[in-house]
């Protein structure tokens, strides 16, 4: 019987094969001895969810390492469809020290939803700028209790966002401008329902954030359109139902 002799070294992997002595060892001792990118490279290449979900069973070593490769965290109160007639129906009780221990444990999140956590506080974000560096994509939807202090947190610690949802959050032009002068990468951002935002944090987002493509500003009436003035080129979608935007505004965009 064989078993495999798995060597880690940069740039390439030795793989090789040992001969066991006596084919009915228990050759459980061997796999618990392999590295941990070498059950990392396992655990990448297990196609069914139940089969990730049995690796991580297995002991704490694995489910750490499981918790290190996901990288999708939506809470149980999110929700996909914006319908906030449910929400007093939704458990959205998420406290600061539970969403400090899941990115404690989840470390290499690309994207989270926090939405319809309709009491989560600015306190809750604080851990962003520790664990939140890979983050691509934010929901904050109906997150009532993030202000621009929790923007702040945001800006600070996930450079790379892509796509950043606020509908229904209370920020103002002093969250949106701490985002412009970090998110530079950001292509995606609804602002819908932020009811405290004018032309001025608008414009920059518009003008710092080169690779923006579409915006969303709904129900924001207190915007007249003059925040678009110099914005990136790539911008092609705007949303802007039920806003009072100006013919002059939209002209000197």
């Amino acid at each position: 019987m064989f078993i495999v002799n798995y060597r880690a070294s940069h740039p390439c992997w030795s793989v090789n094969l040992v001969e066991m002595d006596n084919p009915s060892d228990d050759f459980s001792g061997y796999i618990m001895q392999l590295p941990d990118d070498c059950l990392l490279f396992i655990f990448q290449h297990l196609d069914r969810g139940s089969d990730r979900e049995s690796f991580g069973l297995t002991c704490r070593r694995w489910l750490h390492i499981q918790n290190l490769n996901r990288r999708f965290l939506q809470f149980q109160c999110s929700f996909t469809m914006l319908n906030v007639s449910s929400l007093s129906q939704t458990n959205t009780r998420i406290s600061t020290l539970h969403l400090y221990r899941l990115l404690n444990r989840f470390q290499n999140l690309e994207s989270l939803s926090l939405s319809g956590c309709t009491e989560l506080p600015d306190s809750g974000l604080s851990l962003l700028p520790r664990h939140g560096s890979k983050l691509q994509s934010l929901h904050l939807d109906c997150c009532f209790g993030i202000t621009d202090s929790g923007l702040s947190c945001v800006a600070s610690g996930c450079s790379l966002l892509v796509i950043l949802s606020l509908y229904r959050c209370n920020v103002t032009d002093y969250g949106l401008e701490a985002l412009s002068n970090s998110c530079l990468a950001l292509e995606d951002l609804n602002l819908s329902y932020c009811s405290r935002i004018s032309d001025y944090g608008v414009r920059a987002i518009s003008q710092n954030c080169h690779r923006l493509r579409a915006i969303r500003i709904s129900y924001c009436r207190n915007l007249t359109g003059a925040g678009f003035q110099g914005c990136s080129q790539t911008l092609t979608h705007l949303e802007a139902n039920y806003c009072r935007l100006e013919p002059n505004g939209i002209r000197s965009s």
